[in-house]
This record gives structure tokens, C-alpha cells and sequence, in this order.
């Protein structure tokens, strides 16, 4: 399904003022700009039922060395992210919150922690910790652990798109998955994540077979969902090295006209509420309980954010005419 037409959007916003709470998507804000509660957040009973259970073990897993798979006391698991740096986490954390304002639920549910040996939520497993060299006043993320999940390789159809050609084994795409990758695109343009589809077009200079080769921090379950991992350099890092990144990231937009028609809605209310950055905020501090602590982007950043938001509604419409 190509991106709907945006007359249906523009409509009820040009009827009163450009921000009109509507009840009926998320994230909806009101003339003031300031953005009304979701009925649904997305992991929410994940996130209260994490937070209440201690970890119980800590073995390898979950990528960097520096990380950990944890086991909760209910038998349950967690990836413990400690970052090399505190950008990686909010890299990681504001990734999430962008999902939750897109209604894209392919992203894990996170929530921030400190790994403290002296709270009762670490204290079986303190000798690790000292072990990790961790330190107990390190914001930490906690996320969702996928299990038996597995890799999966970019589509052919977007191979071909891109004008790379190339041969695979995989199946045509339903609708279903089409739009789970093109949410993908779209998600990893707005934050800027070079260290997933970008990163092999980037790394076709020298590796003709890139496209072939499983792709970065993505899996699939065994439902089908597309499972977007390791987000840490999305937004900060990713908005830092943006000069060397944006004509991949552009090439990506390009590649298709075929979205989701939430995501083009939510995507098109935070266009015209001119305060996307600020939505994103208010969702994430409201969240997270070290938010204060671990910042926010930067005045600079979220201009950026804000401006990648607009550049989609500019795709979305281009894509209109099109049709």
C-alpha cells in the first residue's frame, strides 16, 4: 500500500488551530503545543513487571562485551546495555521513546536502571558486578530479551530498488513485512541509525556482496516481527556524524513509497505541531525516572530532530503526487 493520500490528514488540523487534540492517535498535542496522554504505551506491563523483580544472574550476552543477559528471579531475561559511554544509553533510550510516539512496536521495551549492588534488585548478583568492574552510579539500560529470535537479510525488493541488484533466496514480502521494513526506513532515518541497512550500503565500496550479508541489528521473531536492536546510535551519535551518513540515509528514504498509515499520520501531526523534539521529552521524562540525570539532546539536535521530521511530511507529500 503506497502512503495515503495526506488530504486525509491535513483536514481536521486546518479546521481549528494546526494542533487539535485527537483522541484517536498518538502523539496528539493541543494549539499550545504541548502533548495530550497516550491511551496505550507500548510495554508498559513489561516495564512495571522488570522493575519490581531483583536479577538473579548475569552471564555473556547481548552484543558489547561490556553487556550483560540477565536472568530475573522469575526465570524471566533482560538485556543489561552498558554503554562505553552515557550517549550510548540515551541514544538507545530516546530511540525507544521515538517507536512509542510512532506507534512502531518493533522496538524492545527498555527502562533505565543503575546496576548498585547495595539495592536489593542487584544484590544477588554483587560479585559479578565487582567482577564487570561496573559502577553502581552508571545508568544502565534494561531490555527486552528476544528469545529465539533470529537474523534476516535485506529484502531483494530493496536491493533492486536501490540499484544494487544482487540475488536472494527469500520469498516475496506480505504486506505485513513490507511495512515493518518500511517503518524500519523510516525509523532509522528520523534517528539517524547508521548501524543497520545504512552501514552495509556504506560498506559496498569495498564488499560487492554487503546487501547479501545478514543485517546489523535486526532480527525476526518466530510470529514474523521484525525486531529493531541495539539503537545506541540512534539520535546523539548518529546526529553527530550525520555529514557522513545523510546521502545513505537519503538513498534509504528514497527507496520506497509504500508506509504504514499510522506512521505517516504520527509523522504528519508532529510536522504540523512544530514541537516534535519537545513531544519526545515529555515522553520520556514522564518514563523515565533518571531522565534528569541522564539528559536530553542538545539545543542543536533537536532542530535536527525536528527537521528530519519535516523532511519525511516532505517525502510523504512527494510520494502523494505520485500516486
Amino acid at each position: 500500500m503506497r502512503t495515503p493520500p495526506l488530504g486525509f490528514f491535513l483536514v481536521p488540523f486546518m479546521c481549528t488551530s494546526i494542533c487539535t487534540p485527537s483522541p484517536s492517535c498518538y502523539p496528539s498535542c493541543t494549539s499550545s503545543g504541548q502533548i495530550l496522554d497516550s491511551p496505550q504505551v507500548p510495554g508498559r506491563d513489561w516495564w512495571e513487571h522488570t522493575g519490581s523483580l531483583r536479577v538473579i544472574q548475569l552471564e555473556a550476552g547481548c552484543g558489547r562485551a561490556t553487556n550483560r543477559l540477565a536472568t530475573l528471579e522469575d526465570g524471566s531475561r533482560v538485556c543489561v546495555r552498558y554503554g562505553v559511554d552515557q550517549d550510548q544509553v540515551l541514544g538507545e533510550t530516546l530511540s525507544f521513546h521515538v517507536a512509542t510516539l510512532l506507534g512502531i512496536n518493533n522496538v524492545p521495551p527498555l527502562v533505565l536502571t543503575k546496576p548498585d549492588p547495595s539495592w536489593q534488585k542487584w544484590s544477588a548478583v554483587r560479585d559479578s558486578i565487582v567482577a564487570l568492574n561496573w559502577s553502581a552510579n552508571t545508568i544502565v539500560s534494561l531490555t527486552q530479551w528476544v528469545p529465539n529470535a533470529t537474523q534476516v537479510s535485506i529484502p531483494i525488493q530493496f536491493r533492486k530498488q536501490l540499484g544494487t541488484g544482487g540475488y536472494s533466496t527469500l520469498e516475496n514480502l506480505t504486506p505485513s513485512e513490507l511495512l515493518q521494513w518500511t517503518d524500519l526506513i523510516l525509523f532509522d532515518y528520523l534517528t539517524a541509525n547508521f548501524d543497520r541497512v545504512a552501514n552495509h550500503l556504506f560498506n559496498l565500496q569495498w564488499d560487492r556482496l554487503a546487501l547479501d550479508r545478514l543485517t546489523n541489528n535486526l532480527l525476526r521473531t518466530s510470529e514474523g516481527q521484525l525486531v529493531f536492536i541495539d539503537n545506541e546510535a540512534g539520535l546523539v551519535h548518529g546526529y553527530r556524524v550525520l555529514d557522513r551518513w545523510e546521502h545513505i540515509h537519503q538513498m534509504l528514504l528514497n527507496s520506497t513509497c509504500e508506509y504504514r498509515d499510522q506512521t505517516v499520520q504520527r509523522l504528519t501531526e508532529l510536522n504540523l505541531c512544530r514541537k516534535a523534539a519537545q513531544h519526545l521529552r515529555q515522553v520520556y521524562e514522564a518514563r523515565e525516572p533518571f531522565a534528569k540525570e541522564l539528559g536530553f539532546l542538545s539545543e542543536a539536535h533537536m532542530l535536527i530532530f525536528q527537521d528530519r521530521v519535516d523532511t519525511l511530511y516532505r517525502h510523504f507529500l512527494k510520494c502523494d503526487n505520485e500516486t
